[in-house]
Order: structure tokens, then C-alpha cells, then sequence
């Protein structure tokens, strides 16, 4: 008897399958790059249009010489924009006020720091019981303010978040590598904000 004809349209190799798959991950991966890259362009080249060159690359890289209160601007306008640091792009705390009125170029780099690594012991059911590492992260902000119209360095400072929770007792309350991350609550906004107004 002769084998019935596989329908129309189905996939009888598996390693071909497999490749599509493959092939359609990493164009929706560099889709993703694509548009990405596209949106920094563009905020990049609206910072110029609005800001000019000194201010929309202020932060890229910061510079400005030490950090002196004297180099306040003299203006009574607190208005200011937030760029990320290494980049000619708005950070996502960004709220500026209109260009004519911009006082302060403020330069912010968001990282983690681990500030403990404690080992807890991971009992199997199968296989060879061993210690896995928890690495508790607390996440940081550093922060420059800039003249915007001198360009001088004004101060910095290193905004924190709150520390993570502590390490668990057991490996029970984890789930999946041997090594995992506690992070604790990132820095917001508001924070930055207090800090900011203290400033004047």
C-alpha cells in the first residue's frame, strides 16, 4: 500500500522548520534594532533643531571641567532637560521647558550596584545538592548638572534607590539558575526632582 500523500503546505523536515523559525526570530530582532535606532535619530536630530549642537551633546561625552557652584546660571529660570549620559537622546525622566528658556543640561548614567553576594544551599530531590549564588543589586543614578548656556560643570551627585530585600533562607523562595539577582526599586523621577530643587 502506497503511503498517503502529505497535505499540501505541511512541513515534513524538521531541521527546515527549525531554520524558519530560526530566520523569523532574528528579523523580528533586527526589526526591533531597526526601530530602535531609528527613534534615537530622531530625537537626536530634534535635540539640534531645538537645543543646538552644545546642548544636544553635552552629555556625549560629559566634560565641563570640575563640578563648582559658581557656575550656576545666572538666569532665574530653572527650566532643564535630561539627556542619558553617553548619548545625544532625552532620558525617560525628560520634561524640558521651552529652548529660550533652558537653564540646566542635567546628564543621567542609571546602573546597578551589587552591593552583597551570599551563597544558599539548594537541596535537589535528583541529582548533586549544591550552593547557588544571589547577587542583591542596588540600582543607582549618576547624575551631572551642566550650564546650558556655558557649558560649565555645575555638581554631581549619585541618587540611590532603596536596597534590595536580603538574601532568603532557602532556595525554596527561587526559581531557575544557579545564579540569580535581588534588585531593589530603581530610582525615580521624583527623586531626581527633590534633589534637583534643592539646587536652587
Amino acid at each position: 500500500m502506497q503511503p498517503s500523500p502529505t497535505p499540501q503546505g505541511q512541513f515534513t523536515n524538521p531541521s527546515r522548520r527549525s531554520r524558519l523559525i530560526f530566520f523569523a526570530v532574528a528579523m523580528i530582532g533586527a526589526l526591533g534594532l531597526l526601530v530602535n535606532t531609528l527613534i534615537t535619530t530622531a530625537d537626536t536630530w530634534a535635540l539640534h533643531r531645538a537645543y543646538g549642537a552644545q546642548v544636544a551633546e553635552m552629555c556625549d561625552p560629559p566634560g565641563g571641567g570640575a563640578a563648582d557652584a559658581a557656575n550656576m546660571p545666572t538666569s532665574t529660570s530653572d527650566s532643564l532637560i535630561i539627556l542619558e549620559t553617553g548619548t545625544a537622546t532625552r532620558h525617560a525622566w525628560s520634561d524640558s521647558g521651552d529652548a529660550g528658556e533652558l537653564a540646566v543640561v542635567a546628564c543621567v548614567a542609571e546602573r546597578w550596584k551589587e552591593v552583597e553576594t551570599c551563597s544558599v544551599f539548594r537541596d535537589m530531590a535528583k541529582g548533586e545538592d549544591y550552593n547557588a549564588d544571589v547577587v542583591r543589586r542596588q540600582h543607582t543614578a549618576d547624575v551631572i548638572l551642566f550650564n546650558a548656556q556655558t557649558g560649565d560643570r555645575i555638581t554631581e551627585t549619585a541618587l540611590r534607590g532603596p536596597e534590595p530585600r536580603t538574601c532568603p533562607a532557602d532556595y525554596s523562595e527561587l526559581v531557575g539558575e544557579s545564579k540569580q539577582f535581588i534588585d531593589g526599586e530603581r530610582v525615580q523621577r521624583d527623586t531626581f526632582m527633590d534633589w534637583y530643587s534643592e539646587q536652587f
